[in-house]
């Protein structure tokens, strides 16, 4: 509980709600959407889930991340 409230907090991320998401739609459709959400719209680099930024252009994807 308490490693979720801090990711929650500090990252917008809520593991406790991915693990259901990925028992409703599967493992592979999950990774899917996350490959799709760490892409940078700007160059299709990786994203990273820490700070929101690309790795390879430094374009931040969610302001909301701490």
């Amino acid at each position: 509980q308490k490693l979720n409230a801090y990711y929650h907090e500090k990252y917008s991320v809520n593991m406790v709600n991915n693990l259901k998401k990925i028992e409703e739609i599967g493992v592979e459709k999950w990774l899917k959407e996350q490959e799709e959400f760490y892409t940078c719209p700007n160059c299709s680099g990786e994203i990273c889930v820490h700070d929101a930024e690309c790795y390879d252009c430094g374009n931040k994807i969610n302001p909301n991340i701490k």
